[in-house]
């Protein structure tokens, strides 16, 4: 929290230095009654979010919502959604109208997040409507925003440092890997924001049908051979599963989609390399489709109030990632090439797993993955990977390995 503090502080000094500027010198601004306006709104509204923090939310809650205590909610840590509320009337005491802000604040888990908190959407509460129009990005002097290299074969992803001298794909070995444009912006969804009018944001919710938008979101699920720690196969079928005692699952946000625009390859498939256009310092989305005239930066962004042609924005990935356990399943690739036989098996374990646990064993996320095979070119191995949604795992998916629970479910679904 106190670090959250101290970056709104320092955003709320940089608004007060251009304060004064405009107030030393008025005339070097077309609307300087304006930008003083707009500077002492953005100062009253970004204090009121800095106060929030200390004295708007109950001691339990911040304990939880910040991972010092489990929620069990959501046990990743969860993901923080400012709504600021503006134009709200109120009495200034001597018979007048002045203005005030209202600052909400809503957590998520991160699962959910990825898709509800994401930019464009619309979320509903305590009976507004407000849309994500803001990622918070650290800004250009604390930047959260990373660099990934993408395999274009595999699965596999990882930061780009300096001097990563790796000329193929450390898992695959795909000659791709070094390709730039494999290269993209990725940050880790953990605080969204949202500024709206008063009036505007009033909603009676009266339909049950609400705006929501559709994104391509894809998991990605990282194993190293060496967490492989047994399990179980057919000797005369290309059949067997084993546990695996640590996993990466990396679930990706690729934005809204775009059928036309440009291209990355990504574990084999093309993806929109647009993902969402985002300020690197204020983390407005831009929304604009004029590059002329540019969605408004924030009063504090360094690119407030500058040329269409000096502006920087950022192609972002929106990610979410955590440690777990899983079981891999390997399959045989003729028997299970055709799409709808696949489904019919993810199917199948579902309901025996309902069965074998007498509910629904939501924590649990059932995925296909193809792994290409580096000495065979055009080859792959193909696997159902069934994984623990749960930072560290359950230790369900162990047990079903270890005391033949994962044949029992398979036996349940016939």
């Amino acid at each position: 929290i106190s670090d959250e503090a101290e970056e709104l502080k320092r955003v709320i000094d940089r608004v007060k230095r251009e304060l004064k500027k405009i107030e030393r010198n008025p005339k070097r601004y077309d609307d300087a009654e304006g930008e003083l306006d707009r500077c002492k709104q953005e100062i009253r509204a970004i204090t009121k979010q800095r106060s929030e923090l200390y004295w708007g939310a109950y001691p339990l809650n911040i304990l939880t919502n910040y991972g010092v205590l489990p929620n069990y909610a959501f046990p990743e840590e969860g993901v923080k959604l400012t709504s600021i509320i503006t134009g709200i009337e109120i009495d200034d005491g001597h018979g007048g109208i002045q203005y005030a802000y209202e600052v909400f604040e809503y957590h998520r888990g991160a699962a959910t997040a990825i898709k509800e908190f994401a930019p464009f959407n619309i979320f509903y509460g305590e009976g507004r409507k407000v849309e994500i129009d803001l990622i918070e990005t650290g800004g250009l002097g604390n930047s959260n925003i990373e660099s990934w290299q993408f395999c274009d074969r595999c699965s596999y992803m990882e930061i780009s440092h300096l001097g990563n001298d790796n000329s193929a794909c450390p898992k695959c070995g795909s000659q791709m890997w070094k390709d730039s444009g494999q290269l993209h912006e990725v940050i880790r969804l953990k605080s969204v924001g949202s500024k709206v009018n008063h009036i505007k944001s009033l909603t009676a919710d009266e339909t049950d049908e609400r705006d929501r938008k559709t994104f391509l979101v894809q998991d990605y699920i990282d194993i190293d051979e060496e967490n492989l720690v047994g399990g179980f196969n057919v000797e005369d079928k290309v059949f067997g599963f084993e546990f695996v005692k640590h996993v990466t699952l990396t679930e990706v946000n690729f934005g809204l989609g775009d059928p036309i625009g440009q291209k990355i390859q990504i574990a084999g498939e093309e993806i929109p390399a647009a993902g969402f256009i985002i300020c690197p310092d204020c983390g407005i989305v831009n929304q604009s489709n004029d590059p002329e005239k540019p969605t408004p930066h924030r009063r504090h962004c360094k690119f407030y109030n500058k040329k269409a042609t000096e502006h920087k924005w950022s192609n972002l990935y929106l990610y979410r990632q955590l440690q777990s356990e899983a079981i891999r399943i390997l399959l045989p690739v003729s028997a299970f090439a055709v799409p709808e036989k696949l489904q019919t098996f993810k199917s199948a374990l579902e309901l025996g797993f309902k069965k074998l646990f007498k509910g629904n064993p939501g924590h649990l996320l059932i995925k296909e993955q193809s792994e290409p095979l580096q000495d065979d070119e055009g080859a792959f191995r193909r696997y159902l990977i069934i994984c623990d949604t749960v930072p560290g795992g359950t230790g369900y998916l162990k047990d079903l390995v270890y005391s033949g629970g994962l044949i029992k479910a398979m036996e349940l679904a016939l």
